[in-house]
């Protein structure tokens, strides 16, 4: 079984709005588990054969951090793009406009984090990752949306729950990384998962190996 894991976004209203039983009994799952039994981590390790695939064969960009479908749904308000491939530059579009509200110079970085004007809740946008030479004839694309401010808060307010029991209980700054990386992907928000997981890359060792194998493993999907 993978975790239970649904690819659906409309089920995503329903899973943010948590009782207060249900979140401590999920807390207290969480506590539990060491760095190695991180459900996302899990996943990374072995990606669902039906994971929406991340690149089209033949592609010099793998966009790994969400997949190619509408209205990926994102908690930051910053949210930060995962790729492989050959260097390439970075815009972000209101939907189908063609002016960008935010460009990222050509680079070669497994992550960047989005740095340009406050994105509003509800509002659809298009990030294209572009070739260093062909921009407008060799580019890869990916739409998400931010979730609606009650969303945001709700969701704020059990991270800081979550966080402050962790400490509490003197988990390291890995593992809480690691328990709100889960948080996310099991509420469909897998953006954030990425976002969590990524940084870690270079101090923990399980999550290099399980980063390699997801950016291998999804990478060449068809």
């Amino acid at each position: 079984m993978k975790q239970g894991r649904v690819w659906q976004i409309a089920a995503l209203g329903a899973a943010v709005t948590v009782s207060s039983l249900a979140l401590s009994s999920w807390m207290s799952e969480l506590w539990a588990q060491s760095l190695g039994e991180s459900v996302f981590l899990n996943w990374l390790r072995n990606p669902d054969a039906d994971a929406p695939p991340r690149n089209k064969r033949g592609d010099e960009f793998c966009i790994v951090g969400f997949p190619q479908i509408q209205g990926n749904p994102s908690w930051r308000d910053r949210p930060t793009f995962v790729i492989q491939g050959n260097p390439r530059s970075l815009a972000l579009y209101h939907g189908d406009e063609t002016t960008p509200i935010w460009t990222y110079p050509v680079n070669q970085e497994t992550a960047v984090t989005y740095s340009g004007p406050p994105l509003a809740s509800g509002v659809e946008y298009t990030l294209r990752v572009e070739h260093a030479q062909f921009r407008t004839s060799n580019f890869e694309q990916r739409r998400f949306q931010l979730l609606s401010i009650e969303d945001r808060v709700a969701i704020a307010l059990e991270l800081a729950a979550l966080t402050a029991e962790l400490r509490t209980a003197g988990d390291s700054a890995d593992a809480i990384a690691l328990a709100q990386a889960d948080y996310f992907w099991q509420r469909g928000l897998e953006m954030d998962a990425w976002a969590e997981v990524v940084p870690l890359q270079a101090t923990s060792a399980p999550v290099d190996e399980a980063l390699k194998t997801a950016y291998e493993e999804l990478c060449e999907k068809e």
